[in-house]
């Protein structure tokens, strides 16, 4: 798990693109209002291969208080598991 923005590395990316993307930099910008998230816009920059100019990360707040209630309402939990079962298995939109 990925606790914070500063923990997204370019080598972190290029592992998970993989297909020979290799990330020389990544910026990140806070989008969105989330309640019991954080969600930023991260540009990458290639050294090698290609893929997304750019990707979208949810992650627990920055805020203690709204970070323990979503762990305490199971909200980390039940969105992770919406996209690991229904995302591109059901006819809705899926951010």
């Amino acid at each position: 798990m990925i606790p914070a923005i500063g923990d997204i590395t370019p080598d972190w990316i290029s592992a998970l693109l993989g297909d020979g993307a290799r990330i020389s930099d990544v910026s990140a910008q806070p989008i969105g209002t989330g309640q019991v998230g954080a969600t930023y816009r991260l540009s990458l920059d290639y050294a090698a291969g290609t893929g997304p100019e750019t990707l979208v990360a949810k992650l627990p707040s920055n805020d203690p208080l709204s970070k323990a209630t979503g762990k305490s309402h199971l909200t980390y939990l039940r969105e992770s598991r919406f996209y690991q079962n229904f995302a591109g298995k059901r006819p809705m939109p899926i951010p």
